[in-house]
């Protein structure tokens, strides 16, 4: 019963994070990274001759570019750090979910050790954690790459 409660609560709060963030990510003209405080931002103004102009804004820990217009020179740059910052928040779900599952393992490995202990389920709980730790560790390693990424596509602005 505790199992399933456990189960339960952990899915209850991979759901509530998911719809949280989506919030915030599942804008198609801004995207926030929720641990490292990088974003991007689109902005529509019309012109006095009709026109509608896209205007873009970057924000890193390090650096800020604001409400440029994109062209020729820089639209690589403008849609490889629009890439770069959705790989980053696709990573950070990827270490709340890794996180969550890897503490849920370990609880339901605490509370029922003593029933499984003349079983193989200690030696699979065993191999589910090490799995787990480095899915975590790299999708962090993946996150500080993709930082790495971002501040130089930002100095080439």
């Amino acid at each position: 019963m505790i199992v399933f409660t456990l189960f339960i609560a952990s899915f209850i709060i991979w759901q509530v994070w998911e719809n949280q963030n989506r919030l915030y990510t599942d804008n198609l003209y801004m995207k926030r990274s929720i641990f490292t405080g990088v974003m991007f931002r689109v902005e529509f103004i019309k012109e006095a001759n009709r026109e509608e102009i896209e205007l873009y804004s970057f924000v890193t820990p390090d650096t800020r570019v604001n409400r440029q217009q994109m062209h020729k020179d820089n639209q690589l740059e403008f849609s490889l750090l629009e890439d770069k910052i959705d790989l980053l928040i696709r990573e950070e779900r990827n270490v709340i979910f890794y996180s969550l599952i890897l503490s849920y393992i370990l609880s339901v490995w605490f509370i029922l050790r003593n029933l499984i202990r003349d079983s193989s389920l200690p030696a699979l709980a065993f191999v589910a954690c090490i799995f787990f730790r480095f899915s975590l560790w790299h999708s962090w390693f993946k996150i500080q790459e993709l930082l790495e990424e971002t501040a130089y596509y930002m100095s080439r602005l």
